[in-house]
């Protein structure tokens, strides 16, 4: 049974998530075909991760310490990043 004020949608594509790549992944689709959706937690853009990232990015140079550099961002991601795509 139906919940209450469900909506069937037909799409050829559907995009989960709003931020930066799913915008981008939803633009590229329109170009295979119109019928393209996005979901996504909250408002398209600002409602993603996307909009606090704030530009940042971490650049480890050459006279950094690799291990220290691999650590943080380790910890940081609370252990779930896949740590060998980390060191790479």
């Amino acid at each position: 049974m139906p919940h209450i004020g469900a909506e069937t949608v037909v799409t050829d594509v559907l995009v989960v998530g709003g931020g930066c790549a799913g915008c981008y992944a939803a633009l590229r689709a329109r170009d295979f075909t119109e019928k393209v959706l996005i979901v996504s937690k909250g408002y398209v853009g600002p409602g993603s991760v996307s909009a606090t990232l704030g530009g940042g990015i971490n650049i480890c140079f050459p006279d950094d310490d690799k291990e220290l550099w691999m650590r943080e961002i380790v910890e940081r991601g609370e252990y779930l990043n896949d740590q060998e795509w980390v060191r790479i």
